[in-house]
């Protein structure tokens, strides 16, 4: 994985998101980030997706709130 496989936009979001990732067809992933945030909290949250994309997340079987867990962990 590369940074070239990784797109990210900056776009519109409820104030409760900060950002999101979804994987797309050709194997890369798109990180949404919220323009709403500050620059500060808009690294943090790229950051955090980028975690979970080194970790394959996307592959796990694990439940949500148990993935979010862990990534904070490792924080």
């Amino acid at each position: 994985m590369t940074l070239d496989d990784i797109n990210l936009q900056l776009v519109k979001m409820p104030c409760n998101i900060e950002a999101a990732v979804t994987t797309n067809n050709d194997g890369s992933y798109t990180v949404f980030v919220n323009k709403n945030i500050s620059v500060e909290q808009q690294k943090e949250a790229i950051l955090h997706e980028l975690r979970h994309i080194e970790r394959g997340d996307f592959l796990c079987n694990e439940g949500a709130d148990e993935i979010e867990y862990q990534v904070r962990k490792e924080k």
